[in-house]
């Protein structure tokens, strides 16, 4: 523990706990109940406070959308804690959740906030200010899925194997509740060292196992391989050695990608091997038996129908070539294929690269969106770019739906779309991804408005009147700033195969959708006419008239193998900051010894926030006093709005100490100046504030 000491009266510490809570009831009071005596703040003045550093103070883990008790405890120089303290409580970072702004301490010396992430994981680091002191030591919470992998259980099959030779590396993932991770986790493999060969890089989870292939080079040795996913990784020893004098190597699988029973596409995959002799040239006659594992959907490599479609022996040609057919069944998932010689009764086995078999139809629950950037300043200027992607997978989880897959994009007026496609706007899926180019557009007319303007909510219309009545400004409502992009395509309704037969049956639970995409002007999720709400509707939106007959149509009741399914991704549209500091009449006037708390706001014409890599610094320019608080911020790219005015303004507004820091002088008040600059663009936006400390 650290003491910096200033004179021998009085100083305080700042300690801030963090007790999470999923549902009411859940906080603390925040008593520490340490016996230790209270003193009034009254007693003290700024300019004799110091902080202790603490011990054990660590970060705290919640989710998205969750919240936390935050407690600052006040303590006087010979340890007793100080009652009535009013306390700031500010974030680095409010574009990942937002705080209650200030607090007093109550009879133990605690002063009380409540933190709520927003739906973004990260870090967020919390300051508690009390006159001109701080906690000196840094409080982070961390902002995470639970359900993210915390364990990975590794094998590999074979685990000896010789030079070119492959194995099948398989990784068991779990969350932190011990939980097989859900379908289309992503899990990353590597081989430590390269020397002795390489591995597909990246594999998603089927019933929370990820496999990739690892390739062995011609160097023998021992491959380390890893796997990582999340915040958990494993890695597992493979043994390479020196051919032997007969081998049998993987030649080729063609193609290594084949689609579902049922669907469009290769069915079948043709599996060579070759074997050598001990010049390495290819032996012909030579007997082979291949094995097959798969997700047991139907898939064989014997079609013979003698019970064993999972085997057979094939011998080898002239080039000293063994193939087999591999044909898909109606479950997705990876195929290994093994084979294996005998030569002088000691077996030899290579096994093939994984053979996915996929292509389905894309499935709605796994229908996913993403954006380059989410805050654009298409208010200033036009042709500002970002990339969107949709991002598919069919009911299993696997990504290799059929390449050439359309996916239709559509958006409000505020942006406008491109493809590189002739005809629509439309990009066709690789690797399960369809991208688009979406840009600012200012329409030049007038009375359009872009984004499209809707009406305020209640929230909206009572945070405009705050802002009115706090800064003296009129503003928009954020969700006048919201561009939304609309992406379809077509595919099909999730739902639980429980007998497992790789089809739909009656009964079986499904997750329904509406029938029609439409754009989502006012971000509520369901289609508006034009009619509400009542004397001040919001625009009518756009739909695409799938059942062409005039009318949007939602939701049919029932399961649907073959329709749009689509998703909406809101892009924000901002402009030029405004910067205002809290209208205070006739300046202020901070008293000896006193302090005084000041908020400015800093946003766009909508009161949404910056677009990324805008900067806030605030000073005292001249004059008496210490400023405390958050004095720089520098802007994180978001789109996020609300949920309510609170959260709103944990994006927009910030909040200042100007405190005295030389109590029981004798000299006159001074002038001082307070000066909040904001950098956009590369212009300063600047506003001042001044008054008098004694």
């Amino acid at each position: 523990m650290r003491l910096f000491r200033i004179n021998t009266e009085v100083f305080l510490i700042v300690v801030l706990i963090v007790f999470s809570f999923l549902s009411a009831g859940c906080g603390s009071s925040g008593s520490s109940g340490s016996g230790v005596s209270e003193v009034d703040s009254s007693s003290i003045t700024p300019d004799t406070i110091n902080i202790l550093s603490t011990e054990n103070l660590s970060s705290d883990y919640i989710n998205p959308g969750d919240s936390s008790n935050v407690y600052a405890t006040v303590y006087s120089a010979n340890g007793n804690t100080i009652a009535g303290q009013s306390v700031l409580f500010t974030l680095d970072n409010p574009t990942l959740g937002f705080i209650t702004s200030s607090a007093a301490t109550d009879g133990s010396g605690v002063a009380a906030a409540t933190f709520t992430a927003r739906s973004r994981t990260g870090q967020v680091q919390i300051t508690a200010t009390a006159g001109t002191i701080e906690n000196d030591q840094v409080f982070t919470i961390n902002i995470i899925e639970t359900a993210v992998a915390k364990s990975i259980e590794l094998s590999a099959s074979p685990q000896e194997l010789i030079v070119r030779g492959t194995s099948t590396i398989t990784a068991t993932v779990k969350d932190a509740q011990g939980a097989l991770v859900q379908n289309g986790t992503t899990v990353n493999f590597d081989v430590e060292n390269t020397e002795s060969g390489t591995i597909s890089v990246s594999a998603t989870t089927n019933g929370g196992v990820a496999t990739a292939t690892f390739q062995a080079s011609v160097t023998p040795g021992i491959a380390t391989i890893v796997a990582s996913s999340g915040t958990a990784s494993r890695t597992i020893p493979v043994t390479v050695s020196d051919a032997p004098a007969t081998s049998i190597e993987f030649d080729s699988a063609d193609p290594q990608i084949i689609a579902l029973q049922g669907t469009a596409g290769a069915m079948i995959s043709i599996i060579k091997f070759i074997v050598k002799d001990s010049n390495g040239d290819p032996l012909s006659g030579e007997n082979v038996s291949i094995q097959m594992a798969g997700p047991n959907g139907g898939e064989y490599i014997d079609p013979s129908g003698d019970g064993t479609p999972d085997q057979i022996d094939v011998s080898t040609d002239a080039g000293g070539i063994a193939q087999v057919q591999l044909v898909s069944g109606t479950y997705a998932g990876p195929v290994t294929i093994r084979a294996t010689i005998n030569p002088s009764g000691i077996p030899i086995t290579v096994q093939a690269p994984v053979v996915s078999i996929g292509g389905g139809m894309p499935s709605a629950k796994w229908f996913s969106l993403s954006a380059g950037t989410f805050n654009l300043p298409g208010f200033k200027y036009n042709d500002e770019q970002t990339l969107i992607s949709a991002y598919l997978a069919d009911r299993f989880g696997n990504y290799n739906v059929l390449d050439g897959t359309e996916v239709s994009f559509a958006c409000e007026v505020g942006l406008a779309l491109f493809s590189g496609e002739a005809t629509n706007v439309q990009a066709l899926v690789t690797d399960g991804t369809a991208t688009v180019v979406a840009r600012t557009q200012q329409p030049i007319y007038s009375g359009i408005s872009a984004p499209e303007d809707v009406a305020p909510l209640a929230w909206e219309t009572a945070l405009q009147t705050y802002v009115f009545n706090t800064y003296g400004v009129s503003t928009g409502n954020p969700r006048d700033g919201v561009c939304d992009i609309l992406v379809y395509t077509k595919g099909e309704e999730h739902y639980v195969d429980g007998n497992m037969n790789g089809m739909y049956d009656a009964g079986e639970f499904f997750i329904d959708t509406v029938e029609e995409p439409f754009i989502d002007y006012n971000g509520n999720g369901t289609y508006d006419d034009g009619t509400l709400p009542l004397g001040n509707p919001d625009p009518q939106e756009i739909y695409i008239d799938a059942i062409d007959d005039g009318v949007w149509t939602g939701k049919n009741g029932q399961w649907d193998s073959n329709k749009f399914i689509f998703g909406h991704m809101p892009i924000l549209i901002t402009g030029s900051p405004i910067v205002l500091f809290q209208t205070v009449d006739d300046g202020f006037s901070i008293p000896d010894g006193g302090s005084q708390t000041f908020k400015l706001l800093v946003c766009d014409r909508n009161l949404n926030t910056l677009t990324s890599g805008s900067k806030l610094s605030v000073s005292k320019t001249a004059g008496a006093g210490t400023l405390s608080g958050n004095k720089s911020y520098l802007y994180a790219d978001t789109n996020a709005v609300g949920p309510d005015a609170v959260g709103q303004l944990g994006l927009i507004e910030y909040e200042f100490i100007l405190s005295d820091s030389d109590s029981g002088d004798t000299d006159a008040a001074e002038i001082t100046t307070v000066e909040a600059k904001v950098t956009w663009d590369g212009v300063v936006y600047t506003a001042i504030i001044t008054g008098t400390v004694d």
